[in-house]
């Protein structure tokens, strides 16, 4: 990440120099990146990581807060069916 933003003033000087010239100002940034080693995806990797870690977390919370829904409602006997139907579907 550290090193994207050391080459930042280069990229921005390969924009002015190649202007609308797209594919010939990605061949210079990746020599730009391979001759720094320097890997543009470097800065997702930890998102991935945590991708998985989070949407576990989502449904521990959420199946939690149906749970708690489901003993709040209970005890209303005109509501029990109807948070059964709702709550224990699994």
């Amino acid at each position: 990440m550290n090193a994207m933003k050391k080459l930042q003033p280069k990229i921005e000087e390969l924009k002015k120099k190649h202007g609308d010239n797209k594919k010939a100002l990605n061949e210079e940034m990746m020599k730009l990146y391979q001759t720094n080693k320097v890997n543009p995806l470097g800065g997702c990797l930890p998102m991935v990581v945590q991708i998985p870690v989070f949407f576990a977390l989502y449904k521990v919370l959420f199946f939690r807060l149906r749970c708690v829904m489901h003993r709040l409602c209970c005890g209303l006997t005109i509501f029990r069916l109807w948070t059964h139907i709702m709550y224990c579907r699994y």
